[in-house]
């Protein structure tokens, strides 16, 4: 089969063949699921390395082999609908990466836009077939995403303001909106989230928000700036975090908050004193120091109020 267009339509014959033999059967172990989902891929990269095609073309028949499984789940019930579903996504995922190769930047906010699609889907159906492709889809966006940051010149670019800027931002984006999704969640037999639970999936799209900030401000204008400016945000992202675990009751982030001011101060301590500008290393010194003061008073309060028997948010 050295015709390019032959392999493809016989990988094409070859996939709707094993789906239409899988529906034909009454009861389908998952062994059955598992071969048949294994065969679709074979048949796919057949089709895929059949020729020197051009990323646009391998998205296209990607897309192909998605719309045979999203086919087959409209006609399936049960185990089987949520197979071919999770084949489905995980198709349009190839489709998006193959397509999309020689845009980097394009590529990840397609990726990031399609895996907050998923979460939405996934949350409004109730089912976790999606979130294979889900998962992949927002790390291969947050790796991606790093390594284009990565790439740029170390204090040679405007933080927030580069390609590399909107590729992440979009990526987190898709973190929040997929961690807020998850927390929403109920799946058939289950019950709701704890609040630790929901506190933890919440984190997950504060935590990308968090190292992208990181990653902006790790190589931002000069060596003192930068320090600078990183110790101002962990102090910054701190105080935000103790905050909004004390309004919302949430320990968890009550806890990495106060980690993350202590973090600071420590930052400034070793690091600030290496600092050539006076101005910004005072300064240093004392944002950290005005940060764990203002933590302390919240701690100290919430004290209070305990030994006073009124019930504390801290």
């Amino acid at each position: 089969l050295g015709n390019p267009v032959l392999r493809i339509a016989v990988g094409v014959l070859g996939t709707a063949s094993t789906y239409i033999a899988l529906g034909r059967q009454g009861s389908v172990g998952l062994r059955s699921l598992v071969g048949a989902a294994l065969l679709s891929g074979a048949f796919l990269l057949a089709a895929l390395t059949a020729a020197s095609f051009s990323g646009v073309t391998r998205g296209v028949i990607a897309l192909a082999w998605a719309s045979m499984s999203l086919a087959a789940a409209r006609a399936a019930e049960g185990e089987r609908r949520g197979a071919y579903r999770v084949l489905a996504s995980l198709f349009v995922f190839a489709a998006l990466v193959l397509g999309l190769e020689s845009e980097p930047v394009a590529r990840i906010v397609a990726l990031s836009a399609y895996a907050a699609l998923l979460a939405v889907l996934a949350r409004v159906a109730a089912t976790s077939a999606l979130v294979p492709a889900l998962f992949l889809a927002v790390v291969a966006g947050a790796a991606w995403s790093h390594e284009l940051l990565a790439q740029r010149p170390p204090y040679g670019y405007t933080p927030f303001a580069t390609a590399a800027s909107l590729a992440a931002f979009a990526n987190v984006l898709a973190w929040c909106v997929t961690s807020w999704q998850a927390s929403r969640l109920r799946l058939e037999g289950t019950g709701a989230l704890s609040a630790e639970q929901r506190t933890f999936l919440w984190l997950l799209g504060g935590g990308a928000a968090f190292f992208w900030i990181r990653a902006e401000l790790m190589s931002a204008y000069s060596p003192d700036l930068s320090m600078f400016l990183l110790i101002l945000f962990y102090a910054f992202a701190g105080v935000l975090a103790i905050l909004i675990g004390r309004w919302r009751q949430l320990p968890l982030a009550r806890r990495a908050g106060l980690a993350l001011a202590i973090y600071a101060a420590l930052k400034s301590v070793m690091q600030a004193s290496g600092v050539e500008s006076i101005g910004l290393r005072v300064g240093s010194y004392l944002l950290a120091g005005l940060f764990l003061l203002a933590v302390a008073y919240w701690y100290r309060g919430a004290g209070e109020a305990e030994r006073a028997g009124v019930p504390s948010m801290g």
